[in-house]
């Protein structure tokens, strides 16, 4: 068992799918020309045989349809513009500082800023709005990311949340967030790569009891000294978690981080709403031990 105050957590995504239809999806582009379709169509007269009445209301129908599909796909551009600038700022100052520090001008193309509004290729499913199209094993589909953070002894999932992001770059604080606070305050945060940026990283590790975030950046090579370890000095911040795997080792349980979360992801094939996907995790299986493991 842990001890209270000294409880390490795993936390990983995995995609489960949403029950949604693939015939019922299109692109931004699509969306703007069926809608441009349905009002030249509201003003066209009626052909023989179909009633006024039933006629106007299914013209209504389905133009308010496609108008609330553009209105969540100009929302959704409205939220990417907020991270995209977010990331466009971090890598410009990054660039400029490399500028001051080396007094030569950075190699490669700028940084470009992000451009507003919903892009041609960008999707809405009818049938289930909230999913979005995310990468999985085998192609993309119509998806959800299930986030799970499990307690590396005891293997239990001990919080839990699904949200409609893709990328895990914004889940380190929702994660740290949805933690259970029956384990009491967390020691330790084992993720990788995909969660790692330097402003949810500060922010973990900001305040009392603020866990100590084990980031698996890159892989680096064997057979280095301890001068080689220790020659840099105290990294800036964007280094550190590198440099705390780099000269202190994993801590315990790190190894097993895989194995650790492999049962909470069992079962990732199952399709769900968005209303079944915030009470999937907490019904998954008892964890069972990994080969080798107590």
């Amino acid at each position: 068992m842990s001890e209270v105050g000294d409880i390490t957590v795993a936390i990983d995504g995995t995609k489960i799918l949403a029950n949604a239809v693939k015939q019922m999806q299109l692109a931004n582009g699509q969306i703007a020309e069926l809608l441009q379709k349905a009002e030249d169509a509201d003003s066209a007269p009626l052909q023989d045989g179909l009633t006024i009445p039933d006629e106007i209301q299914r013209r209504q129908d389905r133009i308010a349809k496609l108008q609330e599909a553009k209105a969540a796909m100009e929302a959704r551009a409205k939220e990417r513009l907020i991270e995209e600038q977010a990331a466009y700022q971090e890598k410009l100052a990054a660039r400029q500082a490399k500028e001051q520090s080396t007094g030569k001008k950075p190699k490669g193309k700028a940084p470009q800023p992000p451009k507003e509004g919903p892009r041609d290729k960008d999707q809405y499913n009818f049938t289930d709005p909230e999913s979005r199209i995310m990468k999985v094993r085998g192609g993309f589909e119509q998806s959800y990311n299930a986030q799970a953070a499990v307690e590396v002894t005891t293997m239990l999932v001990v919080g839990q949340h699904v949200t409609d992001q893709a990328n895990d770059k914004q889940q380190l604080i929702p994660n740290l967030a949805a933690l259970s606070p029956v384990i009491g305050p967390v020691s330790k945060a084992l993720v990788d790569t995909g969660y790692f940026s330097q402003a949810a990283a500060l922010t973990a590790e900001t305040g009392d009891h603020a866990p100590t975030i084990y980031a698996a950046m890159a892989r680096q090579n064997h057979g280095r000294s301890v001068a080689q370890l220790g020659s840099a000095g105290r990294p800036a911040a964007t280094a550190r978690r590198r440099h705390r795997r780099r000269t202190h080792g994993p801590p315990p349980g790190h190894r097993r981080r895989q194995t650790t979360l492999r049962p909470a992801q069992a079962n990732r094939g199952a399709r769900v709403r968005h209303h079944q996907a915030s009470h999937w995790l907490p019904s998954l299986p008892a964890a069972r031990p990994g080969k080798g493991q107590p």
